[in-house]
Order: structure tokens, then C-alpha cells, then sequence
């Protein structure tokens, strides 16, 4: 008997120091029943960030969880990935020669027809490439809206754009802003 006692406190020691160590919250009715099956990890693992785009659209780097949205039909030859909770990130090439500030001019113009409010224009830096921005709010959608054009090293004009909602806008606009490289 006191064997069996020794082993399940010795049992119960060695899941309550995996707990400290890792950070999961495991309930006290699952450790009763000895099962382990709920365990919420708020761990994020440095090895889940991925890049995304191709050679020649430019890549950003962001966690895992991106990925195409399933019901995206590409315009000519555009990039569009999503993080899956409403948050998107679009990745362009335009034909050399487009001017980048005059373009995004003709994409604000197209915003405010299409209802978007605070439509304005200003420079920015992408991970230390000098571009020009256009940014504003889609009220009746309550999606926001990020695009920022310029010519990089190679070349090509860049078009880029982030979507998000007031709350989640950040997080597409600081991967860009941060990770957004033209090669891999």
C-alpha cells in the first residue's frame, strides 16, 4: 500500500513540474480521472514561423497559420493569404514602368467610390524599402484597408495591402511593415 502511495504521489509531483515547466492548464477533474485529455498550451513555438509569398511577389514571415483563403480567385497573378480569423495580406506585381505613387492615387480614388472613409495617402517604410501608402476605413464592413506600392531592387513595382478589422489590423500591417523581404 504505501508503495502504490509513494508512485502516485511521485506521479502527481512529476505532472504538476510539467505543468510549471510548460505552461499548460490541465483541469483538476481530468487529473482526478488520471486523463490528460484538455490541455490548453499558451506556448509560442519560435520554429512555427514561416514564410510566405514566391520569387518575384516578395515573401513576409509570420506564424504557421497562414494560408490562401479557399474561395480566392487570383487577378493576374496575385498572392492573397489569410490567417484564418479575418485578417489577410495580398502580395502584387504590376507592370514595370506604373508609376507607384500615381497608382495608389487611382486606388484611393476607387476606395472612397467604394464607401471607404479617412482615405489618405502617405510615405512609409517596409522593412527598410521606401514606399508610398494609402490607407482608410470601410465603415459598412468595418474592415480596414493598408496598400503601399513601390519599386524594389528588382525592378518590379510592389503592390501590397493588408485587411483587417479595427482589432486585428496591427497584426497584418506590422508583418508587412517588419518582414516583408523580396527574396526568401
Amino acid at each position: 500500500m504505501k508503495k502504490a502511495l509513494k508512485i502516485v504521489l511521485l506521479s502527481g509531483l512529476a505532472l504538476s513540474f510539467f505543468i510549471f515547466l510548460t505552461g499548460c492548464d490541465i483541469s483538476a477533474e481530468d487529473q482526478a480521472d488520471g486523463e490528460v485529455e484538455s490541455v490548453n498550451e499558451n506556448i509560442v513555438d519560435e520554429n512555427s514561423i514561416q514564410s510566405y509569398g514566391a520569387e518575384g511577389h516578395g515573401f513576409f514571415s509570420a506564424p504557421g497559420t497562414w494560408s490562401t483563403p479557399e474561395d480566392f480567385q487570383p487577378e493576374a497573378g496575385e498572392m492573397k493569404f489569410t490567417d484564418g480569423a479575418g485578417s489577410y495580406i495580398t502580395l502584387d506585381v504590376l507592370e514595370k514602368g506604373t508609376d507607384p505613387k500615381n497608382a495608389l492615387s487611382g486606388i484611393a480614388a476607387e476606395m472612397e467610390q467604394g464607401g471607404a472613409v479617412g482615405v489618405a495617402s502617405a510615405t512609409d517604410s517596409v522593412n527598410g524599402i521606401d514606399a508610398y501608402q494609402v490607407y482608410g476605413h470601410f465603415e459598412q464592413d468595418g474592415i480596414y484597408v493598408v496598400h503601399w506600392m513601390f519599386e524594389g531592387s528588382d525592378g518590379k513595382v510592389h503592390h501590397l495591402k493588408a485587411e483587417g478589422s479595427q482589432s486585428s489590423i496591427m497584426e497584418p500591417v506590422e508583418l508587412i511593415r517588419t518582414s516583408f523581404s523580396l527574396s526568401k
